[in-house]
């Protein structure tokens, strides 16, 4: 952790996520009320909310592979972040997705924050899915394309943890092509 402003930054990501479906208010006694602004519930159903931390980090968008690993959304600051708060509370989860970032950051990390890492890993704590070097854009990536890179990222996971992803992720697709859906198939 650098700074305060990554704890800040991380924050307001994650209140930006529950504000997409819950409207939160505070009333003047300082009460703070959570609104389903999606559904309503009857019978005094529970609501169960599900929030599930994870990376999508585009490899290269608007900035190049650098900036957006060193400075633009600090990649780096984010997964010393994740391991912080997992190592802190052993109900936290998080979920990678791609690998280009991930190993550039676990391969600059200290022999011990590795074995930190490997036990999260084993702990059920961090998970990775998909597993692709990159989160392919589905709907114009060719076949051979979408298989180099799973298999780059998948070659990794599988030689530094001995696992393979058991669920297809595809949470910023430009369309969904039959390939990826296939793919994900078999």
């Amino acid at each position: 952790m650098k700074n305060k402003s990554d704890y800040i930054i991380t924050f307001i990501l994650l209140l930006i996520l529950i504000s997409t479906c819950y409207s939160i208010t505070t009333n003047a006694t300082n009460t703070t009320k959570v609104t389903n602004t999606t559904k309503t519930t009857t019978n005094n159903q529970k609501l169960k909310i599900h929030i599930i931390p994870h990376s999508h980090m585009d490899t290269g968008w608007l900035h190049t592979f650098d900036e957006y690993f060193n400075n633009v959304k600090c990649v780096r600051c984010i997964f010393n972040n994740m391991v912080i708060s997992l190592k802190s509370n052993t109900l936290r989860t998080f979920v990678v997705a791609e690998m280009a970032f991930f190993k550039l950051w676990y391969e600059d990390i200290s022999d011990n924050d590795k074995v930190l890492v490997k036990k999260l890993v084993n702990n059920g704590q961090l998970e990775f899915v998909n597993g692709g070097w990159v989160m392919n854009d589905e709907a114009d990536t060719l076949y051979n394309n979408i298989l180099d890179q799973m298999r780059i990222g998948l070659n990794f996971l599988y030689e530094e943890f001995d696992i393979t992803p058991k669920v297809a992720w595809s949470i910023d697709p430009f369309g969904h092509s039959i390939t990826n859906v296939s793919l994900y198939k078999s």
